[in-house]
């Protein structure tokens, strides 16, 4: 008599049911008929930003009391990323690059050009290290100032 009441209390409050489950994806896999589709192509990898090499400032052209070098020079590690970053999608790049750089009265690079030439001259690397120049403030050179600036990169 205890089990009956036991069964039907068990019963009457919702007492444990067999889980219900979803066929695994092996079985539903097995029991279809059609073809089986292979897993998506897996995303390509990046290859990793190459590191080291070096970039070399030359002589720079610019008003007599206007020295840009120190910035340049300070700027010469984040030029090399731009450079490593580049490197990522062409290995072979290295070379001379000669800028064109607008800088305002307040020291703000305006615009970075490529002069015509030069093994390193390509769009990516350029706007990278228009994009750096931008950022970097200048020494106020007393109006506007252009200045010419030859860049060497080596792997």
């Amino acid at each position: 008599m205890r089990a009956a009441i036991l069964v039907l209390f068990a019963v009457s409050c919702g007492g444990a049911k067999p889980a219900e489950t979803a066929p695994s994806n092996a079985t539903s896999t097995a029991l279809s008929n059609g073809p089986s589709t292979p897993p998506p192509p897996s995303p390509p990898v990046a290859a990793p930003t190459p590191t080291g090499g070096i970039v070399i400032v030359g002589d720079i052209a610019a008003a007599k009391k206007f020295d840009p070098r120190r910035t340049l020079d300070t700027s010469a590690p984040s030029l090399l990323d731009c450079y490593n970053k580049v490197r990522a999608t062409q290995p072979a790049l290295s070379g001379k690059l000669t800028l064109v750089i607008a800088i305002n009265e307040s020291g703000t690079v305006l615009k970075v050009d490529p002069q015509p030439g030069g093994s390193a001259n390509v769009p990516e690397l350029v706007a990278c290290i228009e994009s750096v120049l931008k950022e970097t403030p200048f020494p106020r050179p007393g109006g506007m100032a252009t200045v010419i600036a030859p860049l060497l990169f080596r792997p």
